[in-house]
């Protein structure tokens, strides 16, 4: 969570439930959690005003609704997880031996905004882990418009593609380019294979709340039957945003949207 969004004077309303007055609660207030008649959990301040909004409360933070409700084992308004009591957490998958945060919706061009957002940095870890391992003969690139994994340049040469993941100003979403086979099976795969897949993972988990849906429609797509029905014609839903196909050259091109 943004901490500029909870830290400072916390944002959190606290309405004057008698007369409908809004004020700001300022952090470490101290209040008193209430189950009311609906069977739903609301949070009083020491004056007995009902808060909204975002509050801290023993260092964790919970999302109260405009009607005082606390939000539970959901996404908020904002984007953000609550777990079963009611507190926010950062759902995180390690990809690579890199720990992606977990977005909450597809993260369109308009929500990442520039370069690759919170998964910047375990992208540009990855990024190390390929130069490494192949000791330079791979390259995966992160830039602010595209993520490209492909051979290094030799002796000022293009080298071969593999993946890559570019912003679509057209659609507000991505173009996944896919150039090579690909194999999801961690009992046979290689050392290569498992780095190969693992980068096509972490482009998916970069921009999608449902990436192992997404990696599964493509991989379907692509290599096997198609059970998702992808189409070259129709925009199909997949998770939180729409896939379409379009074949190239020997590899294959797959738009990201968001849903209408």
């Amino acid at each position: 969570m943004n901490k500029n969004y909870i830290s400072g004077i916390f944002l959190s309303a606290c309405l004057a439930w008698t007369v409908g007055i809004t004020a700001l609660a300022a952090p470490g207030t101290t209040g008193t959690w209430r189950q009311e008649q609906d069977g739903r959990w609301y949070y009083y301040d020491e004056k007995g005003t009902m808060c909204t909004g975002w509050i801290q409360v023993e260092g964790r933070y919970y999302y109260l609704y405009e009607d005082g409700h606390c939000a539970v084992s959901e996404i908020t308004p904002d984007g953000y997880r609550v777990d079963a009591s009611g507190a926010w957490y950062e759902e995180k998958l390690e990809i690579l031996g890199q720990e992606f945060p977990l977005p909450s919706k597809f993260q369109d061009m308009g929500t990442i905004g520039e370069g690759w957002g919170s998964a910047e940095a375990a992208l540009n870890g990855i990024a190390k882990k390929v130069t490494n391992d192949f000791g330079g003969k791979r390259k995966l690139s992160v830039g602010s418009q595209a993520i490209e994994y492909k051979t290094a340049d030799t002796s000022g040469k293009e080298g071969s593609w593999y993946l890559g993941l570019y912003k679509d100003f057209t659609t507000g979403g991505y173009r996944l380019d896919i150039h090579i086979l690909l194999d999801r099976d961690a009992g046979t795969q290689s050392r290569t294979e498992a780095v190969d897949y693992g980068i096509l993972k972490a482009m998916l988990t970069s921009v999608s709340s449902a990436p192992e849906q997404l990696e599964d429609a493509i991989y379907s797509s692509w290599q096997e039957e198609n059970i998702w029905g992808i189409s070259r014609t129709a925009l199909i839903p997949v998770g939180d945003c729409g896939i379409r196909y379009e074949a190239g050259e020997g590899y294959g091109r797959y738009y990201l949207q968001p849903l209408p």
